[in-house]
């Protein structure tokens, strides 16, 4: 291998090369300094230039690996969590309440109630009546009683067996 080639990264991860990642990160190729990125993440180390360059991404896949690598950080990746509930891509919206949710962010409550008001997804407004739910209870009862008249019957579903919950 010469040095001009790119960096391996799949065997430095294999290798659990931190070092060897870590310098990937200068690569001038975003690629590299994503793949690298999202290497590090599964190895426990966060490389927040190549998330950002993830999270920018045209590929809805690779903005939800870098949302999700986000959530499992221990670093403040709050506020780009709170930006994949507006991406295009349901699944990338998906990822970031999931996000939300492990990291129990408090401040999240009123972004994830227009969520479950206004997301033209019903897989989205579906997942968004559980993580309000986990995350503060009663705190989103004016989410829950407002998307009681949602047009789709599964998240109707799922808001009435909240409310149960909850006693009303």
């Amino acid at each position: 291998m010469s040095i001009f080639d790119p960096p391996d990264i799949s065997k430095m991860k294999e290798k659990k090369d931190i070092k060897g990642l870590i310098k990937a990160q200068e690569n001038k190729d975003p690629n590299i300094v994503r793949d690298a990125s999202f290497a590090l993440s599964d190895l426990g180390v966060v490389a927040y230039k190549g998330l950002f360059i993830g999270i920018s991404s045209q590929d809805w896949q690779i903005r939800a690996k870098a949302y999700a690598c986000l959530a499992d950080s221990r670093y403040d990746g709050n506020i780009a969590l709170l930006a994949s509930l507006h991406d295009p891509h349901e699944m990338v919206r998906m990822t970031g309440l999931l996000g939300l949710l492990v990291r129990k962010e408090n401040r999240a409550i009123q972004p994830i109630g227009e969520c479950l008001l206004y997301d033209p997804s019903k897989n989205v407004r579906e997942s968004a009546v559980q993580a309000l739910f986990k995350l503060c209870g009663e705190q989103g009862m004016e989410y829950f009683f407002a998307a009681r008249s949602d047009p789709d019957p599964d998240v109707k579903k799922g808001v009435d067996e909240v409310l149960t919950k909850l006693g009303y």
